[in-house]
């Protein structure tokens, strides 16, 4: 795992630890009455290197929790809800206390009854996983005079258009295509939007981050477009009806745990540009039968395939002596015990399993 990511998923997880101490609060009291509390915090806020401290006051007023940082290079505050702001219609201000809100907190703006959000023209950052499972949320807008956001139909991109930063995940829409110039897909986008179900990629989109499409229950067809190299940790995770996903010629890269949990899922390609599977990739695809494998691939890390209890067949894009020399870690035994074949264009002469493909691009065992 590259340490950049390493740092977003602790900065990310630690951020909500503190976010669920906040609640404990605001459950205690009247979240619309001012209250303040001083918190003391690890690896917490915007990007804070971890291991360092961070002294942090906490303020709830009209519904909204406030966090000022110092010694961060921020002058302002974070703002987030943790689920207690009732109305339908939410408008963030752009200051407080005399100083500007700057950021959306990670994860607490989870589980919201609202229908429309209002990001102000302050707004600099939205931290990952910011809003998932706000199933009422139909149209987010930001302030045209937003110097690093812009909303298009509802959904947040960054002002130049090149990060999808996040889709409004009470849309009734089943299709969504992923418009033109987008070149990444950012952490948790799309997380907890149940009613998607086709999702299109144009050409041009390079990485979907960390949690991307992470629990969405509806979601069942994803079309990935050349150019796509990179599928981060959890991207699909969880995606109880995915039942098929193309993969580019470019992918590179399938982060851990990406597929993991999708038990609609029959069948994956796996391109000869993917030298690793990190671990968990395709972890519990129980219903998961047949697996075609690129030359590509030298290392299979750990459970990357367990408890894949379907598994009946798998296809190599090349030799047998070249499938001896793949390294597989523990738990991906299942690998081992299907049955596997080797491609040939031409009908071998030796004995042994092989395939190849028929005109239509269909599977054929010679």
């Amino acid at each position: 795992m590259k340490l950049k990511k390493w740092k977003r998923v602790i900065t990310t997880g630690m951020s909500c630890l503190t976010m669920s101490a906040c609640a404990l609060c605001a459950t205690s009291c009247d979240a619309y009455t001012e209250r303040k509390m001083q918190l003391i915090t690890w690896g917490v806020v915007s990007g804070i290197a971890m291991g360092e401290f961070a002294y942090m006051e906490a303020f709830f007023n009209n519904g909204f929790l406030f966090l000022e940082s110092r010694g961060l290079g921020l002058d302002g505050y974070e703002v987030g809800t943790l689920g207690i702001y009732k109305d339908k219609k939410v408008e963030i201000p752009s200051t407080y206390k005399g100083k500007p809100v700057l950021v959306l907190t990670a994860g607490a703006w989870k589980d919201l009854d609202m229908q429309t959000l209002t990001i102000p023209e302050s707004i600099q950052k939205t931290n990952a996983w910011s809003m998932p499972d706000c199933d009422e949320l139909m149209e987010i807008i930001v302030d045209e005079n937003n110097r690093y956001f812009k909303s298009v139909e509802g959904n947040i991109y960054s002002k130049d258009g090149t990060v999808f930063v996040q889709y409004a995940g009470g849309k009734k829409a089943e299709n969504f295509r992923i418009p033109d110039g987008v070149v990444e897909i950012d952490f948790g986008a799309f997380a907890g939007c149940h009613n998607l179900q086709t999702v299109n990629f144009p050409v041009g989109v390079e990485r979907i981050e960390d949690q991307a499409f992470m629990c969405c229950n509806g979601l069942t067809n994803v079309y990935l477009a050349e150019g796509v190299t990179t599928i981060g940790i959890d991207s699909f995770s969880r995606c109880p009806k995915l039942k098929q996903v193309s993969f580019p010629d470019t992918l590179e890269e399938i982060g851990s745990w990406a597929f993991y949990h999708c038990k609609a899922l029959e069948y994956v390609n796996i391109p000869d540009s993917v030298t690793t599977l990190q671990g968990r990739a395709f972890s519990d695809c129980i219903n998961l039968k047949e697996i075609v494998f690129g030359n590509g691939i030298i290392e299979i890390d750990s459970n990357a395939f367990s408890n894949c209890s379907s598994l009946k067949s798998v296809y190599y894009h090349g030799t047998e002596a070249e499938w001896e020399m793949i390294s597989i870690e523990e738990g991906s035994e299942v690998l081992l015990s299907a049955r596997r074949y080797y491609y040939s264009e031409i009908k071998p002469t030796e004995e042994g399993k092989f395939w190849y493909y028929d005109k239509k691009g269909k599977i054929v065992e010679w």
